[in-house]
């Protein structure tokens, strides 16, 4: 849909995820778009972006009757939400340095 939609306002063919991508990586000018310090996403845009369900996510790691707990300074953290929350964690620290 976006190929579609976006190749109609700017009349001709093209790949928007496909733009961004070229546009910030291949030429490297992603600073065009202003840069931020690394801890920006941690500190400013998550929080904003998941408001109550930020509040929610130590409720999901943490568990004390889980059967595969990993004792991390004193709190049981399920191995299966870790298993789920350390890619998307480890996606934004290395974005977070781009």
């Amino acid at each position: 849909v976006t190929v579609c939609v976006d190749s109609w306002f700017w009349r001709r063919w093209l790949w928007p995820e496909g733009e961004v991508f070229w546009f910030n990586t291949v030429l490297n000018q992603a600073h065009r778009w202003g840069t931020m310090p690394w801890h920006w996403y941690f500190t400013s845009a998550l929080p904003r972006s998941l408001l109550g369900a930020a509040l929610l996510l130590p409720v999901g790691l943490c568990t004390r009757v889980a059967p595969v707990l990993i004792n991390v300074a004193g709190f049981g953290f399920d191995r299966r939400g870790l298993v789920l929350a350390a890619p998307a964690l480890s996606f934004v620290v290395l974005y977070s340095f781009l």
